[in-house]
C-alpha cells in the first residue's frame, strides 16, 4: 500500500515538472519571438532600405532622367524661375533619406513636399507616418493626399483619411487624387461620391480641398461646374508648355526627377506663384 502511494507520488511529480518544463519552453519560444519582432520593428526601415539597394544593384537599376527629359526640366525650372517648386512621394520612393530632400539639382530649393496617406476605405500608405514625422522634423510646408478608389464608399474612404491625418496651421489643405474610373457604377455616381468625400472634408477640416489629377481626366470627367471651385493640382507630362486646364494651381510636369535622398524617380511639382501667394491657401 505504502509503495503504491509513492509511486502514484512520483508519477504526479514527474507530470508536474514535465509540466513546467513545457510552460517554460513556451515561455521562452514566445519571448523570443516577442525580442526578434521588436528588433524587427526597430531596424525595420534599415532592412527595407538595404534590400531596396541589393534589389536596385541585383537587376542593374539605374535612375538617371533621360536626356530630353532633362532639358524639359530645365526649360521649366527657368520658365517658372520666379514661382515654387516641390515634391510627391509615396510608398513607391521606398525610405527616403531626408536629412538630403533639401534642393533640386539645379539649386532650386525644395519649398513643398506632399505626401500619400491613404488609399481607398482602408488603405494606409506604409510610410505615410515616417515621412510625415520627418517633414515635421524639417519644417517644410507639408501635405497629404488620399488615393481616391472609385468602386468604394466614398463617406468611409472620407473617414479613412480623418482617421490617419492631423493637419495644422501651416499645412496645404487636405488633397483628393482621383485617376481611376469606376467600373461597377456610373460616372455620375462617381462624381456624386467625390462631391461627398470633398464635403466631409471641408467640413472636418474646415478648409476646401485641392483636387489632383490629369488634364485629360479632368477635362473628360470633372468640368462640371461642381467641381470648377476647387484649387485644382493637374498631372501633365508632356511637351506642352503648361497643362491644358488654365485654373491649375499646382503642375506635376514629371514623374521622371531625381533628387538627393531619395533612390528612385520623384514628381516635380510647380506652384504658381510666390512664397505669398502659398500662404494665402494654407491651413490658417
Amino acid at each position: 500500500m505504502v509503495k503504491t502511494t509513492t509511486k502514484r507520488k512520483r508519477k504526479k511529480s514527474k507530470k508536474k515538472q514535465k509540466k513546467k518544463n513545457r510552460t517554460l519552453l513556451i515561455a521562452v519560444i514566445v519571448w523570443t519571438l516577442l525580442t526578434l519582432a521588436a528588433v524587427a520593428f526597430v531596424f525595420r526601415f534599415a532592412i527595407i532600405r538595404e534590400a531596396q539597394k541589393i534589389y536596385i544593384k541585383a537587376n542593374h537599376i539605374t535612375f538617371n532622367t533621360p536626356s530630353s527629359e532633362s532639358v524639359r526640366i530645365d526649360r521649366i525650372f527657368k520658365r517658372f524661375d520666379k514661382h515654387l517648386f516641390g515634391v510627391d512621394f509615396s510608398h513607391y520612393q521606398g525610405i527616403i533619406n531626408w536629412n538630403h530632400v533639401d534642393t533640386f539639382n539645379c539649386g532650386k530649393p525644395v519649398s513643398f513636399v506632399i505626401v500619400r496617406a491613404t488609399m481607398g476605405h482602408n488603405g494606409k500608405d506604409i510610410y505615410f507616418n515616417y515621412n510625415w514625422k520627418n517633414l515635421k522634423k524639417k519644417k517644410l510646408i507639408k501635405g497629404a493626399y488620399h488615393y481616391y478608389r472609385p468602386n468604394e464608399n466614398s463617406a468611409k474612404q472620407a473617414a479613412n483619411f480623418i482617421k490617419r491625418v492631423k493637419l495644422e496651421k501651416g499645412d496645404l489643405p487636405p488633397i483628393l487624387d482621383i485617376e481611376a474610373v469606376p467600373t461597377v457604377q456610373s460616372v455620375k455616381n462617381l462624381r456624386i461620391g467625390l462631391k461627398r468625400w470633398l464635403n466631409i472634408i471641408e467640413d472636418h477640416y474646415g478648409v476646401k480641398p485641392i483636387i489632383y489629377s490629369s488634364d485629360h481626366y479632368f477635362k473628360t470627367y470633372l468640368s462640371k461646374k461642381e467641381f470648377r471651385d476647387y484649387t485644382l493640382w493637374i498631372a501633365n507630362f508632356n511637351n506642352m508648355r503648361h497643362p491644358k486646364e488654365n485654373k491649375w494651381l499646382i503642375w506635376q510636369f514629371t514623374e521622371k526627377g531625381t533628387i538627393n535622398g531619395v533612390d528612385g524617380f520623384v514628381d516635380f511639382n510647380v506652384f504658381r506663384g510666390s512664397k505669398k501667394d502659398l500662404n494665402v491657401i494654407l491651413i490658417k
